[in-house]
Parts: structure tokens; C-alpha cells; sequence
């Protein structure tokens, strides 16, 4: 039996229930009219309860079906953004463990290019300068005057030079080396002398070391960049041991921005000149 005739059932026993007391002379046409209109009623008010069911579910699915949409989306920006990451940090890993010691290498070689450049400026500046060690050094002295003598006196100079003249555009004496070692007598050897000639035949003449005459006991050297004189002369002292402890000939030998030592047996022209090198 279905709920709609059981409240039938239980509103038609109400009623004769209060017909048998006597408390309504209700007829039988308006019980059934009263029991078709309580049961419209309800049925409207199921109805009407069972379609807000129904619209409250459809909306509460669509909004589950957005949901599910928006996480769809943000997973897939998620995936997209980790890939995009991923790529990102293979490319820096690539960059760093490739290009960039490339990148340094080269920088580091055109560095070093720029700098011997720059060497080889300075050695050609310097090429018309001389480096004059033995000099006596005289109180309040004229060092170009003191530079004359000393050309005329320790050189064969040809009678034209001694006739014109050695120009010297600028001649001066040079602070006192550090390394500079007293003699027996507790005395420094005199300051070097740099002299720049004006002319490129005097500055050849004078650094060539046949021209001087017998006995003389000046040291004349290139005028080179700093720090290939500190090579020269770190390369002198090694030159002076292998001559003291080996008996052997030995040479400095300047090739453009690269300063070496070569040595030989003493009195055997016919051997070739071999290069040091440092051991370490």
C-alpha cells in the first residue's frame, strides 16, 4: 500500500472518528473534496521540494565540474611551468659547465693578446734608450756631460760622431736598485745611467758591445718593460752560477716580448747555443 493512501486512510478515520463524537456534521462529498485537496497540496509541496533538490544537485555538479575544470588547468600550467623550468636549468647548466669556460678562454686569450700588444708598444718605445751600468757618479754632476766623456773614452766612435756630436734627447740616473749589493769597502756601485739617443745609428752603436775599446768595464744593457727586466735579470743571476759551476758560455737572448738564457761549452763556436729551462 503506497504512503499517499495510507494518509488517506488516516485522515478518513480522523474524520469519522469526529463524526461518530458528534463534534462535525461534515458531509461525505466535503471529506473527499477536503482529502483531494490535502493531497494535491502535498503533492505540489514533493514536488516542489524534489525540483529544489534537483536544482540545488545540478549546480552543486556544476560546480564540482568547475572545480575540476580550474584544477585541470592549474595542473596543466603546473606541467608547463616545470617543464619550462626544467628546460631553463638545463640551458644554465649548459652555459655554466660550457660556455662559460669558452667564453673565459677567449676572453683570456684576447686579454693576453691585448697585453703583449701592449708590450711590444712599450718595448718599441723603449728602443732607443740604453741602460748604462759603471758609471762613476759624480757630486751635482751633468749627466749628459758625464755621458760624452764616457762615449769618447770607452768607445771607438768614428771621426763623424766625434765631429757631430752623440745626441742624447734625455739622460738621467736611475734610483738605486734594491737588490744592490755594497762592495769590499761597504760602497754601493753608482746608479744606472738611461740614456735616450736621437738617433737610431748611435743608439746601435753604442749598445753594441764590439765597438768598445779593450779593458772597459761598462755594463750596457736594453731598456725593456719592467717586468721582462726583472726576467733578464732574475735569468743573469742563474747566468752567472751555470758560468762559475759549469765553465759554460752563456747569452741573454731578447725575442720580442719572450726574454731567455741560452748557454754553450766555453771556446767551441762550433756547438749550437742551447735554451735553460727552470727545472720546476
Amino acid at each position: 500500500m503506497s504512503d499517499d493512501t495510507r494518509s488517506d486512510d488516516k485522515v478518513t478515520q480522523q474524520v469519522r472518528n469526529s463524526s461518530i463524537a458528534g463534534d462535525s456534521d461534515v458531509s461525505n462529498s466535503d471529506l473527499k473534496q477536503f482529502m483531494l485537496d490535502m493531497r494535491k497540496e502535498m503533492r505540489e509541496e514533493m514536488l516542489d521540494m524534489k525540483n529544489d533538490i534537483l536544482s540545488k544537485l545540478t549546480e552543486n555538479q556544476q560546480d564540482i565540474k568547475q572545480i575540476k575544470d580550474d584544477l585541470t588547468t592549474v595542473r596543466s600550467t603546473l606541467n608547463d611551468v616545470e617543464q619550462a623550468t626544467s628546460f631553463h636549468a638545463q640551458r644554465l647548466d649548459d652555459i655554466e659547465q660550457k660556455k662559460v669556460p669558452e667564453l673565459k678562454a677567449e676572453m683570456d686569450k684576447k686579454v693576453q693578446l691585448l697585453e703583449e700588444k701592449l708590450l711590444l708598444l712599450e718595448i718599441h718605445d723603449r728602443k732607443r734608450n740604453l741602460l748604462v751600468y759603471g758609471v762613476e757618479e759624480e757630486k751635482n754632476e751633468d749627466t749628459k756631460m758625464v755621458m760624452l766623456d764616457v762615449w769618447h773614452h770607452n768607445y771607438s766612435c768614428s771621426e763623424e760622431q766625434l765631429e757631430r756630436g752623440v745626441v742624447m734627447t734625455s739622460c738621467h740616473r736611475l734610483p738605486q736598485s734594491r737588490h744592490a749589493r755594497c762592495d769590499s769597502d761597504g760602497k754601493l756601485p753608482p746608479r744606472p745611467v738611461i740614456v735616450r739617443f736621437g738617433f737610431d745609428s748611435d743608439r746601435a752603436f753604442f749598445g753594441n758591445l764590439n765597438n768598445m775599446k779593450r779593458g772597459c768595464k761598462l755594463r750596457v744593457l736594453d731598456d725593456l718593460p719592467p717586468e721582462m727586466k726583472r726576467e733578464r735579470g732574475r735569468l743573469a743571476s742563474i747566468a752567472y752560477n751555470i758560468r762559475k759551476e759549469q765553465h759554460q758560455s752563456t747569452k741573454i737572448v731578447v725575442a720580442g716580448t719572450k726574454v731567455s738564457l741560452q748557454y754553450k761549452p766555453r771556446n767551441r763556436p762550433d756547438l749550437d747555443w742551447k735554451t735553460y729551462k727552470d727545472s720546476n
